[in-house]
């Protein structure tokens, strides 16, 4: 029997800094792929710093042309307050993913737009009539601007609530232990990984000068960049499904 051609990542070891809870679906991607994928969680999703204001814009969806998505930590949040999601009723929804577009849609809701390259601006090139629309971004507590600035800018009036926090963890001694072990290539998936590391793991620098540095797209990786850290692969599809595939190219090269 010929030997089985292993894949690019057999036997990598590839760090996950996504919040524990979040993780599974990623380590089980880079696990089919043969790789072993190291947990290092340095986020945790944690609840709205603004409850009320949160609840009363969720009671208000009527009132809205569109709701705006750009995590699936946003549709929880939303989906904790609401009875039913509208289909054909109520406000559009646009998601800024694939995997955002399906929670909606795993609760009943309805999609209308999802756009090709999935960073929070190009939400906005598939929503139509934006003068003096009414916009509600479900947000994170410390979401870039940039979405919101261009929304404003197309005439629209956006009211953007924090509906989550984005809290760092430290980890704890097996984690660095595992961490010591060395890896092969630690993975970011958005800038608040990139930052929560940086902050939470000692010696942080030096660890990820020794190993390959992946991000998930653009953002992710400007913020990398920006802190001083080298960035050997980027996703050109930005999930996590793209960012298994870049790194498989990574190691194939």
């Amino acid at each position: 029997m010929a030997p089985v051609n292993p894949t690019p990542l057999a036997g990598r070891r590839i760090g996950v800094t996504r919040p524990a809870r979040q993780a599974q679906t990623f380590a089980d991607a880079l696990r089919a792929a043969g790789a072993s994928p190291v947990r290092v969680p340095v986020i945790r999703i944690g609840p709205s710093p603004e409850p009320e204001a949160l609840a009363a814009a969720v009671a208000r969806l009527a009132d809205y042309d569109w709701v705006i998505f750009t995590s699936v930590n946003g549709v929880e949040a939303v989906d904790a307050l609401v009875s039913t999601w509208s289909r054909g009723r109520g406000p559009r929804v646009a998601a800024i993913g694939p995997a955002t577009a399906a929670a909606v849609e795993a609760r009943g809701g309805e999609v209308a737009y999802v756009p090709a390259e999935h960073v929070a601006e190009r939400v906005v090139d598939g929503l139509d009539h934006l003068r003096g629309a009414r916009v509600l971004l479900p947000r994170a507590s410390r979401a870039r601007p940039a979405l919101s600035e261009r929304l404003t800018a197309l005439g629209a009036h956006v009211h953007e609530v924090a509906a989550y926090s984005t809290v760092g963890v430290r980890p704890d001694a097996a984690v660095l232990d595992e961490l010591r072990r060395g890896l092969d290539a630690i993975t970011f998936t958005s800038s608040s990984t990139v930052e929560h590391f940086l902050e939470g793991v000692p010696d942080a620098g030096s660890l990820l000068d020794r190993t390959v540095v992946a991000c998930i797209g653009p953002i992710t990786a400007e913020t990398a960049r920006a802190a001083g850290v080298r960035v050997d692969v980027q996703a050109t599809v930005y999930t996590t499904g793209g960012l298994v595939d870049a790194l498989a190219g990574h190691f194939t090269d």
